[in-house]
């Protein structure tokens, strides 16, 4: 099994990605239950649309059983909790799907871009293909994915799926 990374860089050296462990987890969560609202309202898959499976994770980095199955990141702008990044493999291990959220005071300062461009690079060095789902009326998504490198793939019902190419 591959062990995942605790500290990505973003380039920028305001902003950290740092693994979601039994340390930092509190954050996660206050700032995902302060901003479930914002993140239904902006469609944003995971913590929002699925709290129980994304609070089961939780629960299991609580009680130290995470599986490694996904790489959840908090993203840091010194000691403050901004929001975070993920990504997740499918079973074959050939493609992983990115995915990030912000808490919704912080939007609007680059935090989102710097943290999807370290996660889906991280991506692409351990992984054949790198994807990104967007609800289609997400327009700050949408902005953000194409800002990244991400193209349009398909359309599957009201989500966009995106592709980062590869950079052979």
């Amino acid at each position: 099994m591959m062990k995942f990374p605790d500290i990505l860089s973003t380039g920028r050296p305001d902003v950290a990605l740092e693994r979601v462990t039994r340390t930092n987890v509190g954050a996660y969560i206050v700032a995902l239950h302060a901003n479930q609202n914002y993140l239904k309202q902006h469609h944003v898959p995971g913590p929002a649309t699925k709290p129980k499976a994304r609070m089961d994770a939780l629960r299991d980095v609580i009680t130290g059983l995470w599986d490694e199955r996904s790489l959840d990141m908090g993203i840091w702008r010194g000691d403050s909790f901004v929001g975070a990044v993920s990504l997740t493999p499918d079973d074959q291990k050939s493609e992983a799907e990115v995915g990030c959220w912000l808490v919704e005071a912080q939007a609007g300062h680059g935090y989102a871009t710097v943290a999807l461009q370290a996660i889906a690079h991280y991506g692409q060095e351990n992984y054949a293909r790198v994807i990104t789902r967007v609800a289609a009326d997400n327009s700050a998504s949408l902005k953000l994915v194409e800002r990244c490198g991400f193209q349009a793939a398909e359309q599957i019902g009201d989500v966009r799926v995106f592709e980062l190419p590869n950079s052979d």
